[in-house]
């Protein structure tokens, strides 16, 4: 096969990916499983895990995996986690506004140190947009059950950083 068959199958492997990340996250803010740690190791952990495996799988999948590139996606992992860990709940208009942007602010910088190691300033500044204006839109105007948004936000979420590898 040649390169651009292989990148096209990993291409909707990623889109499988993020299928997945969806249903997690969807699933922890249920609290499905009745557990409270269920929530927090999803969201927190295992979805930034999966991210920095897919990019780890995608970097040597195409022979662009280095020492370098493992520190970076290694320092984005604490940095997805601390930006998952910002709540966007809030009773006011103002309050869901700010605490939203918030959110999608952290998530939209989280993969500033990938972005940083391939000169991808301007998916990382559409990243950020894309972060914050969803989350904004979902949580004050959307009109469709939390599951789906927050499906819908995951997705909004890691869909340009798994693909920045």
């Amino acid at each position: 096969m040649n390169e651009e068959v292989i990148l096209s199958n990993w291409a909707g492997v990623k889109l499988l990916v993020l299928a997945v990340i969806g249903w997690l996250y969807s699933r922890a803010g249920r609290g499905i499983d009745g557990y409270i740690w269920g929530i927090k190791i999803r969201r927190r952990v295992i979805l930034p895990a999966i991210l920095v495996g897919a990019w780890l799988l995608s970097a040597t999948i195409q022979n662009i995996f280095t020492l370098k590139f493992l520190l970076v996606t290694l320092l984005t992992y604490p940095i997805m986690y601390l930006s998952m860990s910002v709540g966007y709940g809030g009773n006011t208009l103002p309050e869901k506004i700010f605490r939203r942007g918030a959110y999608g602010l952290a998530l939209g910088v989280a993969p500033i140190a990938v972005a940083w190691y391939f000169s991808l300033w301007n998916m990382l500044i559409v990243n950020i947009l894309v972060n914050v204006l969803c989350s904004v839109y979902l949580g004050i105007k959307s009109g469709i059950t939390a599951s789906y948004e927050e499906a819908l936000l995951s997705v909004f979420q890691f869909a340009i950083p798994i693909f920045l590898i």
